[in-house]
């Protein structure tokens, strides 16, 4: 499960990466 919750917060950071940092 741990592997999983790190993926998701990897994938939310990408995500945040991608949005207009304002």
């Amino acid at each position: 499960m741990g592997m999983n919750l790190k993926r998701v917060m990897n994938i939310y950071d990408i995500i945040k990466n991608r949005l207009p940092s304002t």
